[in-house]
């Protein structure tokens, strides 16, 4: 169930950026700056559920799940979110890491 959660988790935070960096880009190219400045920034606020969504995936991973925080973990730098270290240790986590187990 954490898997799946997770999943849906990552995937809603990254279309929720990709929305914005496709408005950004859309009112840009119409000459609305004000907008596409808004949009940007939203874009580049960093995403919470990134890697904690990755945090709670049965180990190991899918290959498309890691290919997917690789690719976000590249874009780190461009929008300036400082989730590379977090990315890194939820791709390098031997299991998931949420939630904590039970005593």
């Amino acid at each position: 169930m954490q898997t799946l959660h997770g999943t849906v988790l990552l995937a809603a935070s990254t279309r929720k950026h990709l929305k914005w960096v496709a408005l950004a880009a859309g009112y840009t190219s119409l000459g609305l700056g004000e907008r596409a400045d808004h949009a940007m920034e939203m874009a580049c606020l960093k995403p919470v559920d990134i890697p904690s969504a990755a945090n709670r995936m049965a180990r190991p991973l899918g290959e498309a799940t890691v290919r997917a925080l690789e690719m976000l973990r590249d874009l780190d730098d461009s929008f300036g979110w400082d989730s590379k270290l977090a990315i890194d240790a939820a791709l390098a986590a031997p299991q998931a890491t949420f939630p904590p187990p039970r005593d």
